[in-house]
C-alpha cells in the first residue's frame, strides 16, 4: 500500500545509492573533460546498474546527451505545462525503484562538469511525480541531482 510519503528507510536507501554512485561518477565517469561522451563514459554509467544495494532496483543507467530538453509534468487541473529546461551537458541518468514502489531519478554530471555537490529535488505537494524542473537546472550548474516520486 502506498502511503504517499517515502519511509525513513527508503530515504536512507536513496541517500545510500547517491553516496555510493558519486565517487564512481567522479572517478570513472569523471575522467573526461571534453563535451563529447566517450564509450568509456557510457560503460561507466551503465555499470551503475550492477551496484545497487539491497531493496534498490536500478531499471536503467544510460548517458543522456547534452541539448535534451526536459519539461515539468502538467499541474493537476487546468493550467499550462512548465516550460522545458534544456540540459547543457551530458549526464548519466540512473532510474530505479526503492522498496518495490518508490521510483527515483539520479542524474550525474559527466566529466569535470561535476562540482562535487548534491542537489535533492523535492516534489512539494506533487507526490507521484518526479521533479523534472529542478533536475536539469541542477545538472546545468554541475550538481548531481536526485528526486523520488514519493512512493
Amino acid at each position: 500500500m502506498k502511503s504517499g510519503h517515502p519511509t525513513p528507510r527508503a530515504i536512507g536507501r536513496l541517500v545510500f545509492v547517491c553516496v555510493a554512485a558519486l565517487p564512481l561518477a567522479a572517478a570513472v565517469v569523471g575522467a573526461q573533460a571534453q563535451p563529447t561522451v566517450s564509450s568509456a563514459d557510457e560503460q561507466s554509467c551503465a555499470s551503475l546498474a550492477d551496484r545497487a544495494p539491497t531493496d534498490v532496483r536500478i531499471t536503467r543507467a544510460a548517458v543522456t546527451p547534452s541539448g535534451t530538453a526536459w519539461a515539468g509534468e502538467a499541474p493537476a487541473g487546468p493550467g499550462p505545462r512548465r516550460p522545458s529546461t534544456p540540459v547543457n551537458a551530458s549526464f548519466c541518468r540512473v532510474q530505479g525503484v526503492i522498496e518495490k514502489e518508490i521510483g527515483f531519478e539520479l542524474w550525474l554530471p559527466i566529466g569535470k562538469a561535476w562540482n562535487g555537490k548534491f542537489l535533492g529535488a523535492g516534489v512539494g505537494g506533487d507526490a507521484g511525480s518526479f521533479n523534472f524542473h529542478d533536475l536539469p537546472r541542477g545538472v546545468n550548474r554541475g550538481y548531481a541531482a536526485a528526486t523520488t516520486d514519493a512512493g
